[in-house]
């Protein structure tokens, strides 16, 4: 068993083992599965839904969330193939043994104005459908009782095996914070209670990426006991800042279609490009490529919330789990300096060894460039990996001069899918002049923990 599987928040909960699900002999008393963003175009594309529809029915959940942008380009026919997968998997929203599964399902911005963002029209047109089939001209409310059998209206509130959950779509979203004042003191107060929306609480798991004009800080950051969880950003669940606490505690849901990434590294995709900043290596993920699908199943306990992290492309867990003791308990092992305390730092093998070179190539602008290519092996061990790595250029009696940040290629994969080598590449003008160098590679932490580096050879510029 790795490291990273067992793990122990002290008075938060007994003892558990989370490898396989298997958390002491205890029973839920509420399991919910839980994706975002599944950007649904065709029927291919909504057999992801479907493949995590049936996983969650295999682990027996009594409810099935998702946070939103069902379509991607905001189509009707986008939610009749998500309907239909739903009927196929949970027919008459029943499970195999006749238990009543609820749809907790949400509205995001692609199934309002789709076709607005990118070259997404173009590219709409391109497969064959058009613009009739827009969900806002056939009116949207409509659509939403017929595919998936309740009224459309700006705050939802249902109830399963005695919790409550509520939502706003997305046209909505700054609703929540009436409702609250008329309604929350209906919640009951000794139970968790959640919260669902498209977007992420303004300053919390996706501080610059994501927001809700603060609606959601205003309705809940005197609710220890609300959990709010958000899709939107698509960042990876293997990232740390997806789990935030503080008033109330915040979970992102990451994406059943591409990963998105922080801003700054080297391999990134830039959603705004620098008009200063050109990037020396191609972007890891593009929406045109998606490749890993990620959710989670949520179990309810009597004194914790279990995250379960799952990599649905490579069929595997994708992280260790998150245990949130009871909300309300006081404990907050989860905001993020608390969090970050206890994330392992990553460590480099005995033997592992860097290797520079230098080639002529082209940056992201296609322009000549000469470059540093630095290769290098992942930092695994004892059941640890790197999130991504610093690659600084040291001269003698100096810290060194930070030249990039690459990300692992497998950042948002399962462990066991994480690759054996890594690759840097950044440009000769950033090397000193006329001194001894080393390339020193740093591996780091989701939260910028950083282990030891690996260093090369003495090097010397003009």
């Amino acid at each position: 068993m790795r490291r990273r599987d067992f793990i122990v928040i002290s008075g938060a909960f007994s003892a558990f083992v989370a490898r396989g699900g298997q958390i002491a002999t205890e029973r839920p008393r509420l399991k919910v599965g839980i994706v975002s963003d599944t950007h649904i175009q065709d029927e291919a594309s909504a057999r992801h839904f479907e493949k995590a529809l049936c996983y969650f029915r295999d682990c027996g959940v009594d409810a099935v969330m998702h946070v939103g942008d069902i379509s991607d380009w905001g189509l009707v026919s986008a939610w009749r193939y998500a309907a239909e997968a739903w009927e196929r998997v949970f027919p008459g929203n029943r499970a195999p043994d006749g238990r009543k599964i609820v749809k907790l399902f949400t509205t995001g911005n692609h199934d309002f104005e789709g076709i607005k963002y990118w070259d997404q029209k173009e590219e709409m047109l391109a497969c064959g459908y058009n613009e009739k089939d827009l969900l806002v001209a056939n009116g949207i409310e409509a659509q939403w009782e017929r595919f998936f059998g309740e009224k459309f209206e700006p705050v939802v509130h249902k109830r399963v095996k005695g919790y409550d959950f509520i939502t706003t779509h997305w046209n909505h979203r700054k609703a929540i914070v009436e409702w609250m004042k008329a309604h929350g003191g209906e919640l009951d107060a000794a139970k968790p209670f959640f919260f669902f929306q498209h977007v992420n609480p303004d300053v919390t798991i996706a501080a610059g990426c994501s927001g809700d004009g603060g609606a959601a800080r205003k309705a809940f950051d005197d609710s220890p006991n609300a959990v709010v969880i958000g899709g939107h950003t698509h960042l990876s669940l293997t990232d740390g800042h997806q789990i935030w606490q503080g008033g109330f505690t915040a979970v992102g849901a990451a994406s059943m279609s591409w990963s998105e990434l922080p801003f700054g590294y080297e391999n990134a995709r830039q959603l705004v490009p620098s008009k200063d900043r050109v990037e020396e290596m191609p972007p890891l993920q593009d929406r045109f490529f998606q490749t890993v699908k990620q959710g989670m199943v949520m179990s309810v306990y009597g004194d914790r919330i279990v995250f379960e992290k799952r990599d649905f492309t490579h069929d595997c867990e994708l992280d260790a789990p998150w245990i949130v003791p009871l909300p309300g308990s006081g404990r907050r092992p989860y905001a993020f300096a608390a969090h970050a305390a206890a994330t392992p730092i990553p460590r480099f093998g005995e033997d592992a060894r860097v290797s520079v070179r230098t080639v002529v190539g082209s940056n992201r602008r296609g322009e000549k460039s000469v470059q540093m290519v630095v290769d290098f092996p992942s930092a695994v061990r004892d059941g640890v990996r790197a999130y991504d790595y610093e690659i600084r250029v040291e001269s003698e009696g100096d810290e060194g001069q930070v030249v990039c940040r690459v990300v692992s290629p497998t950042y948002n994969c399962g462990f066991e899918r994480e690759c054996r080598a890594q690759r840097a590449v950044f440009s000769v003008r950033k090397l000193p002049r006329g001194v001894p160098y080393r390339v020193a590679v740093y591996p780091r932490n989701c939260f910028g923990g950083t282990g030891k580096p690996i260093r090369s050879d003495v090097r010397h510029s003009t």
